[in-house]
Order: C-alpha cells, then sequence, then structure tokens
C-alpha cells in the first residue's frame, strides 16, 4: 500500500510538473540584444544590425553592409529586443564613385518567429553621384529591409 501511494504521489508531482512548463514565458523575459542580418540592413544591400535596449523600451542601433552604414533610435512595444517597434534611422548609403546618398528615415519594424520586416520612408538630406535621377526626382524615398534576427 506504501509503495501505490509513494507511486501516485511521484505521479502527481511528475504531473504538475509537467503542466508548470507549458507557461508561455516568451515575453517575461527580458532580451537585451539583438542582431539582424538580411537584404537592405545596416545600410547596404546586405547586411547587418546590432541592437541594445538603452532603457526599459528604448533602443539603439548600428549596422553596416555592402556598401553603407547605418545609426538608429528603436521605440520597442514591448520591453524587449524580441518585439516590434518604432524607428528612427540614420543611414549613408555607399562611399566614393558609388555614394547614393545620406537619408534620414522613419520604419516601423516587424518582428516575428526571427523573421524582421521593415517598412517606413526616408527623406533624402544630401544625394550622391550613383542617384538613380531617372526614379525619383523627389526627396523622399521608401525604406524596406527583410531579414533574420535572433535576441539575446
Amino acid at each position: 500500500m506504501k509503495k501505490i501511494l509513494a507511486v501516485f504521489v511521484l505521479v502527481f508531482i511528475l504531473q504538475s510538473e509537467m503542466i508548470g512548463q507549458g507557461v508561455d514565458i516568451k515575453f517575461t523575459e527580458t532580451k537585451k540584444m539583438a542582431i539582424t542580418i538580411g537584404l537592405l540592413n545596416g545600410g547596404g544591400l546586405l547586411g547587418a544590425e546590432l541592437e541594445t535596449l538603452l532603457s526599459n523600451k528604448l533602443g539603439a542601433h548600428i549596422g553596416v553592409g555592402f556598401v553603407g552604414a547605418c545609426v538608429g533610435l528603436n521605440y520597442h512595444l514591448k520591453p524587449t529586443t524580441n518585439s516590434s517597434y518604432f524607428s528612427l534611422e540614420l543611414r549613408n548609403q555607399g562611399i566614393g564613385e558609388i555614394y547614393t546618398d545620406t537619408s534620414l528615415g522613419l520604419g516601423f519594424v516587424l518582428r516575428f518567429k526571427g523573421i524582421s520586416a521593415q517598412i517606413g520612408g526616408a527623406y533624402i538630406l544630401k544625394a550622391g553621384p550613383n542617384t538613380i535621377e531617372n526614379w525619383n526626382t523627389g526627396s523622399f524615398v521608401p525604406q524596406v529591409s527583410l531579414g533574420y534576427y535572433s535576441a539575446f
């Protein structure tokens, strides 16, 4: 009888542990940094960005790409780099003869299951010799990117 009671107690404890593991703690765990790699990231055609949280929901990022660079401030919807955010970003695209432009943009970055997708617009602060003249005669350009991110 004692053995049967011990087995029941053991099964009850194991069952309680298994139910307790089903709790979703995805956003209760604060991720302080993230890296994003992809198309049109880091101010270039292909690049990477490193982000860190400065406070509860405010973050900053710096990026480098082929051929360009960017810096920005981010406001996250949740207090973790594992969430979507609004971004104010300064991009410098190209150098020397292949310099395209320097722009200041505002965008929204959707982060979901390792995918990072940005949509927004930017104001051209300075156009370079490699700017495509026939494509856009205004000072406003779309700002998009698609990549893979990992928060840590």
